[in-house]
């Protein structure tokens, strides 16, 4: 699974989301 899956899946996860 690819990082951007990740986190296209679950953005609210994402540390490096605004």
């Amino acid at each position: 699974m690819r990082i951007s899956s990740l986190l296209n899946f679950e953005p609210f996860s994402s540390p490096i989301s605004p």
